[in-house]
């Protein structure tokens, strides 16, 4: 694609759409399983979307935090540029359209999701039903690498950093130290 434009968006929506369609089959699986009375098909679908989310997270973070690392403009009065690609210009044009969706998922996939499951996650633990086969099956992948009675909360604490470590890498990139004291 010889317009940059056209290629950032592309790419962007490429991202996206293949993230969006697997949590559509997921999606498809649960509604098929739920609809039909398959309690093992609602489970093992919930799961599958917890852990696509908790293993994309970084590429989703990533991907739609990048939309506002833009490089200031030099001596010459060249617009803001998209540090992803030099070519695209921040500020202007498509990229407005592409900054409002971007600003609307990474309020979704790093507060609203995770909150979300840590209120599933911790509604579980108070009622006691954290330990049964059923809700393991569910949500295992979120808390069952760690001490289930204690530890249901660490996995949005890893995101959290995850998330923290990928951004102040991107926007501070040029300071080195501060990448060195984060991780």
């Amino acid at each position: 694609v010889a317009d940059p434009n056209a290629l950032f968006i592309g790419k962007f929506f490429l991202k996206q759409g293949l993230l969006l369609l697997l949590y559509g089959v997921f999606f498809v699986v649960f509604l098929a399983g739920k609809h039909g009375g398959n309690e093992v098909r609602v489970r093992h679908a919930l799961n599958s979307m917890s852990a696509l989310f908790s293993v994309s997270f970084l590429l989703l973070v990533r991907s739609n935090a990048g939309i506002w690392d833009c490089s200031a403009p030099n001596e010459d009065g060249a617009p803001w540029t998209l540090d992803l690609l030099p070519g695209v210009a921040c500020y202007a044009g498509s990229w407005y359209g592409v900054a409002i969706y971007s600003a609307v998922s990474v309020v979704c996939y790093v507060i609203v999701i995770p909150m979300m499951l840590l209120r599933v996650l911790t509604t579980a633990k108070k009622d006691g039903t954290l330990v049964d086969p059923e809700f393991k099956a569910k949500f295992g992948w979120l808390f069952l690498r760690y001490k289930y009675h204690t530890c249901t909360y660490y996995e949005f604490v890893v995101m959290a950093r995850k998330a923290l470590i990928v951004c102040v890498g991107m926007f501070l990139s040029a300071h080195d130290w501060a990448m060195l004291v984060l991780t």
